[in-house]
């Protein structure tokens, strides 16, 4: 829990180097762990990001097969 507290407070010093933005989610998600009323908010987010991250990789390999297929062609037909 030291350790939550600590990456949300050097959060707010974001705009010092090394120290940034990133560390109030982190922090938010350590602190999640230790308590209860947070889990639930914290395992919504969770699951929120890996249905955005799968919904991007698809879209991303399925752009790239139709790249791969469409300069297959232009090879073949040059």
């Amino acid at each position: 829990m030291p350790l939550a507290l600590l990456l949300i407070a050097g959060g707010f010093l974001g705009l010092l180097p090394i120290l940034g933005f990133w560390m109030v989610p982190v922090g938010l998600l350590l602190l999640a762990g230790d308590v209860p009323f947070l889990r639930k908010p914290a395992m919504r987010a969770l699951a929120a990001v890996q249905r955005w991250w799968d919904r991007y990789s698809r879209r991303r390999d399925g752009a790239g097969a139709a790249m791969r297929e469409r300069d297959g062609r232009d090879r073949a037909a040059g």
